[in-house]
């Protein structure tokens, strides 16, 4: 009675409905591990502020010119101080850990129980966004009269 069943799992095996479960298994699990890489990176993006948001999704080369609104080219000239390498921008990261920051090398400016003030590129801030030590990057701000 094994013998004669055995074959027939063999048959089993080869026939195309066998083939087209393996073949769905194999892209729901593709499709799993691309949703999980994709949350990820958007729990990323979440740690950071809308600002930075706004730069890293227009983020172009550097040939070419940005065009942009006289409003957010005032607030970058703000918050950046323009080196011939790269950009440089005012940051305000919420950890409590600011050993991690600086061991990534990033110039640290002053640091308080619960947040640091650095100065970092674009890469650098999306390196801190990354860090589990590191809760949220924040854009400064400045309060006017009105």
């Amino acid at each position: 009675m094994q013998t004669t069943m055995l074959p027939a799992l063999w048959k089993w095996k080869k026939a195309p409905a066998f083939a087209i479960f393996k073949r769905s298994l194999v892209i729901v699990a593709a499709l799993f591990f691309i949703q999980l890489r994709a949350t990820a990176q958007d729990i990323q993006m979440e740690k950071l502020a809308p600002y930075f948001r706004t730069l890293i999704t227009e983020q172009q080369p550097k040939d070419e010119k940005k065009k942009c609104g006289k409003r957010r080219a005032k607030k970058q000239k703000k918050m950046a101080s323009t080196s011939k390498e790269e950009t440089k921008y005012d940051v305000i990261v919420y950890t409590k850990n600011p050993a991690a920051i600086r061991a990534k090398g990033i110039t640290v400016n002053s640091v308080l129980p619960t947040f640091v003030t650095a100065v970092a590129t674009l890469d650098q801030v999306k390196l801190m966004a990354a860090m589990p030590d590191v809760t949220y990057v924040d854009a400064p701000g400045t309060d006017q009269l009105h």
